[in-house]
């Protein structure tokens, strides 16, 4: 069950924030500069695939994003980058210790509840997954979810997104009964936030269909299966 670290919506991407310029003093405005273009040639170098140069200007961008302090959000961002380029290329163990003090720096920059913290939970589940360790991955998958039914809402799009994810490591887990409580709940919410007809729901569709073949639930998977079909054939997928 590989899966990809995210930024932002669903897979990974490397990300950056943008801070107001006249916000910032001369020489952080200096810093705030180096970090960006040190950040926007690492996005550069990752897409053409020069994942050494890649390396390489992160841990100049981190050293960049240090110098606003260790509560900054984009030292945080940073870290989780590095932490994608890592886990691309499976150097996991790399990876994990990154993620741990990208989370520590999103907790203490924008408290407990933060759904970058949040985002940072689910990319160190991710790696997790990965490596099988399925029962470190699991509290982080809940912890994320926690925080966005909290601070997004009951049906917003990341907590169906959440849901999803949860059901799809219980359902490697063999815990059946609540993934097939959660898949539910995730289709729900997907379909009311995007229509019955989205890839994504069809997406959903065809991964809870899978888990109800495990559990010999044959024809309610082949009736899920049906719907996916016809959503991908609506869209051309």
């Amino acid at each position: 069950m590989k899966r990809t670290l995210w930024l932002g919506c669903i897979i990974a991407v490397f990300s950056v924030v943008v801070v107001p310029t006249g916000a910032l003093a001369h020489d952080e405005e200096e810093a705030e500069a180096a970090w960006g273009n040190a950040n926007k040639e690492a996005r550069e170098a990752f897409e053409k695939g020069d994942y050494a140069l890649a390396e390489k200007h992160l841990q100049d961008a981190i050293e960049h994003a240090e110098e606003f302090g260790d509560k900054d959000v984009r030292l945080a961002v940073t870290l989780n980058n590095l932490a994608v380029l890592y886990s691309s290329q499976e150097k996991y163990e790399e990876a994990t210790p990154l993620l741990h003090r990208a989370i520590e720096v999103w907790e203490n920059a924008e408290g407990a509840d933060s759904p970058k913290a949040a985002q940072g939970y689910s990319n160190l589940a991710v790696l997790y997954i990965n490596q099988r360790k399925y029962g470190d991955a699991e509290p982080l998958y809940r912890r994320a979810l926690a925080v966005h039914e909290k601070t997004k809402g009951p049906e917003d799009p990341l907590v169906a997104r959440d849901l999803h994810d949860l059901a799809e490591l219980l359902s490697e887990e063999k815990k059946y009964a609540e993934a097939d409580s959660l898949y539910k709940r995730s289709l729900a919410i997907a379909e009311k936030a995007f229509g019955p007809d989205d890839i994504t729901v069809g997406f959903t569709l065809e991964n809870y269909a899978r888990m109800l073949r495990l559990t010999d639930r044959n024809k309610e998977a082949e009736v899920l299966e049906a719907r996916a079909r016809s959503i991908r054939e609506k869209l051309g997928r």
